[in-house]
């Protein structure tokens, strides 16, 4: 699993792994672009979660894997 996580992070833009870093502050915020989240949702990094986005395991453990952790 960790090469397909590794492999979704290579995938984002840098403005993409910005509103992935703020989804890890707590749920949707509006400054994260609709586009965002719909790419974060196609990658499997984020989920609509009780109306709000939200991050996966999947986007938890891609941010951990771009932090070095």
């Amino acid at each position: 699993m960790g090469c397909s996580i590794d492999g979704l992070a290579g995938k984002l833009t840098a403005d993409e792994i910005s509103s992935l870093e703020e989804l890890d502050h707590g749920p949707m915020r509006p400054s994260i672009p609709f586009q965002h989240a719909e790419r974060l949702m196609t990658l499997g990094l984020a989920e609509l979660s009780c109306g709000r986005l939200d991050l996966t395991f999947a986007g938890k453990q891609s941010l951990a894997m771009m932090r070095g952790a």
